[in-house]
C-alpha cells in the first residue's frame, strides 16, 4: 500500500508551513515532519479508520485530524492506495464547492 499526496494537498501544507515559518521556522519543519508522520500511520492502521468526512459528497472521503488541521483522503483497496485531496483548518467549513477533488 501506497500514499499519493495531491498536488494541492501539498500545496496548503506549504502554505501552512511558510505561514507558521513567519514566528518560528524549526517549528514550521518540526510541524510539517509530524504531519506527514500522522499521515502515514494510516500505513499502520487500518486506512478505513478515519472517520467519514460529514456533509461532503462523495461520501467516500475520509479524515484523520492532525493539530487543527483535517487531513482528507479517499482510500483504495483495488490500488491498495491512499490518496491525500486536503489538508484543512479544522476552524473553517469544508464543503464540496470550496475545493477541488
Amino acid at each position: 500500500m501506497k500514499i499519493i499526496w495531491m498536488p494541492q494537498a501539498l500545496e496548503k501544507v506549504e502554505l501552512i508551513g511558510d505561514y507558521i515559518a513567519e514566528s518560528n521556522p524549526l517549528n514550521a519543519m518540526q510541524f510539517i515532519a509530524e504531519l506527514f508522520n500522522h499521515t502515514e500511520s494510516l500505513l499502520e492502521i487500518a486506512p478505513e479508520s478515519g472517520r467519514f468526512v460529514p456533509f461532503i459528497t462523495p461520501t467516500d472521503l475520509r479524515e484523520i485530524i492532525y493539530g487543527s488541521y483535517r487531513i482528507i483522503y479517499r482510500y483504495s483497496e483495488e490500488c491498495e492506495t491512499i490518496s491525500i485531496l486536503i489538508v484543512h483548518s479544522s476552524y473553517q467549513n469544508i464543503t464540496s464547492e470550496n475545493w477541488n477533488k
